[in-house]
């Protein structure tokens, strides 16, 4: 999957997860609609890869080294044109996250269907990163 203003970080302390958490909201896309005046123009996906070391001080790649991924997932919301107002670049802007979104809610409805025998993952690149945490061995919480 290919995503523009994608930054990779090793952090070696919860201080410096939260400085990202920072930056990413600093560098996330914002417009001015007729609904919000800070309306989200982007998704933003936080993934903290965590590897826990053994207390026996084995190094990470040691098979005592314990890891997990955590994603924090800010969504866009879905605006309709017509009530927010956008053209232009806007629109497109629209389109591109309501699509996106449409594709996530096809992936969640496939994933809860017992019938459904295949998961249309590879329909955007938001549900193609998030392969991992809708499907298989995982815990997902949406709020």
């Amino acid at each position: 999957v290919v995503c523009c203003a994608v930054l990779s970080c090793v952090v070696l302390c919860c201080i410096g997860c939260v400085q990202l958490v920072v930056a990413g909201t600093r560098r996330k896309s914002v417009r001015q609609t007729m609904m919000s005046a800070n309306s989200s123009r982007s998704h933003a996906i936080l993934c903290l890869e965590v590897t826990s070391v053994g207390r026996d001080g084995a190094s990470a790649e040691a098979e005592s080294a314990r890891r997990a991924k955590l994603f924090l997932v800010d969504l866009a919301g879905s605006e309709r044109v017509k009530t927010s107002g956008v053209s232009g670049l806007g629109l497109r802007e629209a389109s591109s996250i309501n699509r996106s979104l449409n594709a996530l809610g096809s992936c969640i409805c496939a994933l809860t269907d017992n019938t459904s025998r295949h998961i249309p993952y590879r329909d955007s690149k938001l549900t193609r990163l998030l392969q991992d945490s809708l499907g298989g061995n995982t815990k997902t919480v949406m709020v």
